[in-house]
């Protein structure tokens, strides 16, 4: 536990602190000068929250095994242990606001803890998945929705699917990116002499469409008189195997690189290092697209499908093409504009990086957070500033 006293406001998060979103939260929180207590059900890297002032983590220590169940959602009847060392949290630290990131387990766990001001930030398939498997899950997803003083989204297709369990307003919060990190000007990884290098970072599932993504590519390779071609796979996952199967059955071994999972720190590298980004998922559960808003803000055009949260943060024809989920062939052609035209890659970087700056700023997206941990204490009648 890494602990530090600080005059500001008093926020307690309950989330995962070894997840790289929440990692940004905190750390972006704690640099403006909130006290900042964690709760999490899993481990963390110490190193990743060391040198911060403001910051108290805590963990229940429970391996993936013990918070996962089989389908991937948290086990109930493990992490409804926690209520009780939460209350104490609560006591100890006296928190102004108490904020879980996501309905489900971290919602559930501060819906009953029955602390107000109580903040909920939805992230995906608490919304999409969870609710939709039987009707008790989704009477939880109600209660713990309705136990909020704010629900919160990261985008704005996701706050339509979240109505579906609360009649509440629903604020979108974007989950945004550095914009002096992620840039066209720094270092490159992945780039090839003389070649369009195209490329997506992702989690190999097969939800995320990367077999659509090969297939595609294939297509394009395969084409006479195109520039020489190259495919960057970066990121790791249980569907790994089955990709290099696929790409030596249609051909193409020796012109993709499978990376495996990269250091977050050298991502920026990897988008830079990239002609044209790809993300083709298959699922409209996936909420929101922070790689291809990365890919934007390092000056890249981008294809993607039109699942939900990713063909939000894409302007069709301006900073990107949205192709239709499951068509590795639209994903070719939309692919094929942009292999074949440098200038136009160039317009359309330029317009996303442009996109990227005016929409999904980190600075412009705490500044949003914070107005909002203001209204809420208002609303509530806490005399916070």
């Amino acid at each position: 536990m890494n602990t530090a006293s600080s005059p500001g406001v008093r926020l307690l998060l309950l989330t995962n602190l070894a997840s790289p979103h929440s990692i940004k939260w905190v750390r972006g929180l704690a640099g403006r000068g909130y006290q900042v207590t964690v709760f999490s059900l899993s481990p963390y890297r110490t190193e990743d929250y060391a040198d911060l002032p403001y910051f108290t983590g805590y963990t229940l220590g429970l391996s993936d095994g013990l918070v996962k169940t089989k389908s991937g959602r948290l086990g109930k009847l493990v992490y409804l242990k926690a209520v009780g060392q939460i209350k104490d949290i609560i006591r100890r630290h006296r928190p102004d606001i108490v904020h879980a990131h996501r309905a489900t387990s971290y919602g559930l766990l501060g819906a009953l803890t029955g602390f107000h001001p109580f903040v909920v930030s939805v992230w995906g398939d608490d919304v999409y998945v969870f609710p939709e498997r039987n009707a008790v899950f989704r009477q939880l997803v109600k209660f713990v929705l309705r136990r909020a003083d704010q629900v919160l989204s990261t985008s704005h297709v996701m706050a339509m699917q979240t109505a579906k369990y609360t009649d509440k307003e629903i604020t979108v919060t974007p989950f945004g990116i550095d914009m002096n990190v992620f840039s066209p000007a720094g270092n490159k990884v992945g780039e090839a002499a003389g070649a369009v290098v195209v490329g997506t970072i992702k989690t190999l599932e097969a939800k995320y469409g990367i077999d659509y993504l090969l297939r595609a590519f294939a297509e394009v390779s395969g084409r006479p008189g195109r520039p020489e071609v190259k495919l960057l796979i970066i990121g790791d996952g249980s569907q790994r195997t089955a990709y290099q199967s696929l790409a030596e059955e249609l051909g193409i071994t020796r012109l993709v690189e499978f990376t495996g999972r990269v250091p977050f720190d050298k991502v920026p590298d990897y988008h830079r290092g990239i002609d044209v980004f790809a993300a083709l998922s298959t699922i409209d559960a996936e909420s929101f697209g922070v790689a291809i808003i990365e890919a934007s803000a390092s000056g890249k055009p981008v294809v993607v499908s039109d699942a939900g949260g990713p063909a939000e943060v894409v302007v069709n024809g301006q900073t990107g093409f949205i192709v239709p989920k499951r068509d590795a062939s639209a994903a070719a052609t939309a692919l094929a504009t942009l292999v074949d035209d440098a200038a136009l890659r160039q317009r359309m970087g330029t317009a996303g990086r442009d996109h990227a700056k005016q929409h999904y700023d980190w600075e412009d997206n705490l500044t949003l957070m914070e107005s909002v941990y203001a209204s809420i204490t208002q609303a509530t009648g806490s005399n916070l500033k």
